[in-house]
């Protein structure tokens, strides 16, 4: 896994799902890959211990190839200090296949109006070492740095590594370019990245590296990712984790259900995606001699307008999408980080004078340099900052899951990917090692209240701040927008007041709690 070993502690069941992953070989089973039910296998000693929270409260974002600030611009660390991601991507997604890490700009071929953008500067403005000596320097893990493999010759491909190493930046993460045109696993891309990786152990052997996975979008219908994924499994000696890029529901999914059930669709989709992605990718690489990779779900977000309409096109920037974000990452937390281990949520901010990604970031910044004062946010970007202050604000860096005590909430039916149902209350509890300051964060789909016991620590010796988003379709401010940044009070200290969403504050001691209708609830003591 990406993060820092841990002791496993199976007696604590860190990891409560109904199964975790067992840590057999092929030959110990002979249950079917297609069994996507019960994704976990047959019961067996947890191997899931808590996930530390860097990586997956991240985002994928294009500093300098599309939002064309220099990595040191008052705004662009502005942004980076609000939201505390704990890691980024460099340079982005599919920009990465038309990127030069040598001299930090688009391929000299690439004529688009990003590429020209960036000629703008001079050379060496959007550098890998300029990246770590402006914004790269705030974060909290090393950034994720994404290689050309598409469009630089053989020759170049190998020199990025040489210039990472150069510049002396961390290289703890790397990936292997981006969304291949065609599918996943196509033969000269397996045969493109062997001298590239061998390299790579060569120059730096403790770096983990990816390759890429799947990438459709579920509304296009899902792609043979079984025997892609199979075919990936015969180069497992060149790759650590596998990348998925998951982008749902779009709204012909949501409309598949009766107009009262969308809103709990919307939420449960990453439950059963994810369940779906890990169980693929466990039962195809079982057979390896390296085991079962992590997922790096490098890219998350509800669908784009490649399926006709952006999702909730009237509440793009509202507490549904907010709701989104956090039911990838408690969905995430409760497969634990041996099966995701890191989560980048795209998009982290756009420019007004770009409309590359402007449909899916959550902060709006200046076209013109050093200006933070005009940067705008959304519900998205609020929603994110309460949980990332909980895990780096609080120093509350564990994760681990609350569905064994959130069990008796029930179920609601949902078919997706095989799935039936998906839990009515999912959570997961933010805590750490050296104090007994937790955070409990609990997601209702379901659009009824569910009243359930309130799985923290210690409910005897102290009473919990509460604070609950409402995604409900009558709840006022659901919609959200944007607001600008500065007339916002508490921003480093969530709830925040005078934000996007009105948030509902109160405490509470002891006993049941009442859980909104498609709401998320925190409570931190």
């Amino acid at each position: 896994p990406l993060f820092e070993p841990e002791e496993d502690q199976p007696e604590k069941r860190c990891c409560c799902l109904l199964r975790c992953f067992p840590r057999h070989s092929a030959a110990e089973t002979q249950r079917h890959p297609s069994n996507y039910r019960q994704p976990h296998g047959h019961p067996s000693t947890p191997v899931c211990s808590r996930s530390a929270v860097i990586l997956i409260c991240s985002f994928s974002s294009r500093a300098g190839a599309v939002v064309n600030l220099t990595f040191d611009d008052a705004s662009v660390l502005a942004a980076i200090d609000l939201l505390q991601p704990g890691s980024l991507r460099y340079p982005g997604g599919s920009v990465a296949n038309s990127w030069n890490i040598t001299n930090g700009r688009w391929v000299d071929n690439e004529t688009n109006i990003y590429a020209q953008r960036t000629r703008a500067y001079p050379p060496g403005t959007f550098t890998p070492s300029k990246y770590m000596s402006g914004l790269g320097k705030r974060l909290r893990a090393a950034p994720i740095w994404n290689l050309n493999l598409m469009t630089l010759t053989p020759a170049q491909q190998l020199e990025q590594l040489d210039v990472l190493q150069a510049d002396g930046v961390p290289v703890h993460y790397l990936e292997l370019g981006n969304e291949i045109v065609g599918g996943c696993a196509k033969p000269d891309y397996l045969q493109t990245i062997i001298p590239v990786v061998k390299k790579a152990r060569t120059l730096f052997p403790q770096a983990k590296i990816a390759i890429i996975g799947y990438w459709y979008s579920y509304a296009q219908g899902l792609p043979d990712w079984w025997t892609c994924c199979t075919e990936l499994a015969k180069y497992r000696d060149y790759f650590d984790a596998i990348t998925v890029h998951q982008y749902a529901p779009s709204n012909q999914t949501i409309l598949l259900y009766p107009p009262d059930q969308w809103r709990t669709a919307t939420l449960g989709t990453a439950w059963a995606l994810l369940r779906y992605h890990a169980t693929i990718v466990h039962w195809a690489m079982i057979n390896t001699t390296q085991g079962v990779p992590p997922i790096w779900l490098d890219e998350y977000n509800w669908g784009g307008n490649w399926t006709g309409q952006v999702t909730w096109p009237e509440e793009t920037h509202g507490a549904l999408r907010g709701l989104l974000l956090a039911s990838f990452i408690i969905s995430a937390a409760n497969l634990g980080q041996d099966v995701f281990s890191s989560l980048n949520y795209y998009s982290l901010f756009h420019q007004n004078s770009s409309d590359w990604s402007k449909w899916a970031s959550c902060l709006d910044v200046p076209d013109t340099a050093n200006q933070p004062d005009l940067i705008r946010v959304d519900g998205v970007a609020q929603v994110f900052t309460h949980l990332t202050h909980l895990a780096f604000g609080r120093g509350l860096t564990h994760l681990e899951s609350l569905q064994t005590q959130l069990s008796a909430a029930g179920t609601v039916p949902l078919n997706l990917v095989n799935s039936t149902a998906v839990p009515c209350l999912q959570g997961m509890r933010f805590s750490s090692d050296t104090a007994s300051a937790e955070a409990v964060v609990v997601l209702n789909v379901c659009n009824r209240a569910v009243p359930c016991a309130v799985p923290v620590a210690d409910a005897e010796s102290a009473s919990y701040r509460v604070h609950q988003y409402s995604a409900a379709a009558d709840a006022a401010g659901v919609v959200g927008g944007w607001v600008l940044l500065r007339s916002i009070q508490h921003t480093h200290s969530p709830p925040w007041v005078g934000g996007p969403l009105p948030v509902n504050s109160t405490t509470w001691k002891s006993g049941h709690w009442d859980f909104l209708p498609l709401s998320l609830t925190i409570l931190e003591n």
